[in-house]
């Protein structure tokens, strides 16, 4: 489930998750505040679970920046691509475009070595 996800918005979702146990068991009494409560909590829950998950396809990789306003996807094509490397255990640098963004995810070390495993197949890929 938590394979490539974004170790940021994994955070900032559970942070929210507890904010929201908290202010139930604070509003209990009151119902009308609860199912506000309830309803934020069902809000939070799908970007905990299905939302924000980094992916590498043969041509390229889905990876999220935070740009402005929120985390969003961008879509980063091998061709584009100049360098990759793991820097930490959640963290990978990516340069492309002239540009260095460092992405963080659960499994890094996974994601790289996917990506590097499909990086070489689409250069080997494309001297023939």
């Amino acid at each position: 489930m938590f394979k490539y996800k974004d170790l940021r918005m994994v955070a900032i979702s559970i942070i929210l998750v507890i904010l929201c146990v908290f202010s139930g068991i604070h509003f209990r009494y009151d119902r009308m505040k609860l199912v506000v409560v309830l309803l934020l909590a069902l809000g939070v829950l799908p970007t905990l679970l299905i939302r924000f998950n980094a992916s590498v396809f043969e041509d390229g990789l889905l990876v999220y920046f935070f740009k402005g306003i929120g985390f969003m996807p961008q879509m980063i094509e091998f061709k584009d691509l100049t360098a990759y490397s793991l820097n930490s255990k959640h963290r990978i640098e990516l340069q492309f475009n002239n540009h260095t963004k460092n992405i963080y995810l659960v499994n890094a070390t996974s994601f790289y070595e996917e990506l590097d495993k499909k990086f070489n197949q689409y250069k080997n890929g494309q001297e023939i």
